[in-house]
């Protein structure tokens, strides 16, 4: 474009003017709204990175609620198989687990003792009920488990939601350079660059609009998406 324009404007001294004004309202303009957009978007980023980091406290702090509940509830059984033990073992070492060890991805490892246990506990007498009881404890644990497994995931979504507004603020710095350059050496800038710096810096800021909305829109989709709509 800046080389089939270039050669048509005869009048410099006119354009040289024109593309002054022109030029810098342009990139003010194209700055303004990726000015506009990467403070939405870090408002967003921020608000989303709190919720995930609440959320995923609160299902570690149920975890070890259920864990001690779990631990009172094996103390008042008396159990000769053995059962009881490796439940507490198993719920021990769920209780040395730190935060920042999650997500957990041994979990069918860590259970298959516990799963032998609950397999050999025979199915009748006093103690029948007890392996059903003691799954029923593993379910929920399970459930919170996965639960913080997925707060870790929404985690790193929050890096990938970071990269455009990264990308935002070099492109605004380019744009900031560029009207620096031209208020010293405007005039000795070939006329074809100045052609092509406005269309490049808005090419990026259509490709950069075009990459959030790509973004928000895969994330409210995937947040609500239910099984019906999807069979839909």
């Amino acid at each position: 474009m800046a080389g089939w324009l270039g050669p048509r404007i005869h009048d410099h001294t006119i354009a040289t003017r024109f593309d002054f004004q022109g030029e810098v309202t342009l990139l003010g303009f194209l700055a303004s709204i990726l000015a506009l957009t990467a403070s939405l978007m870090v408002g967003h980023v921020l608000g989303y990175l709190q919720a995930t980091l609440s959320e995923k406290t609160d299902l570690y702090l149920r975890l070890r609620d259920t864990l001690i509940s779990f631990d009172d509830f094996l103390r008042t059984q008396n159990d000769p198989s053995g059962l009881v033990g490796a439940a507490q073992s198993f719920s021990w070492e769920l209780k040395k687990l730190r935060l920042e060890d999650f997500p957990i991805l041994d979990w069918d490892s860590r259970l298959k003792d516990l799963g032998k246990r609950l397999e050999k506990h025979p199915r009748e007498g006093e103690e029948s009920n007890l392996p059903l009881e003691v799954m029923a404890y593993l379910g929920y644990c399970e459930e919170l488990v996965s639960a913080i497994g997925l707060a870790c995931i929404k985690q790193i979504v929050v890096r990938v939601l970071l990269q455009p507004i990264l990308k935002m603020f070099i492109v605004m710095g380019c744009i900031i350079l560029t009207l620096i350059c031209y208020c010293f050496c405007f005039s000795l800038t070939p006329f074809q660059v100045r052609l092509a710096l406005p269309v490049f810096f808005s090419f990026v800021t259509l490709l950069l609009l075009y990459e959030v909305a790509w973004h928000f829109y895969r994330h409210i989709t995937e947040n609500t998406d239910f099984p019906d709509s999807a069979e839909e």
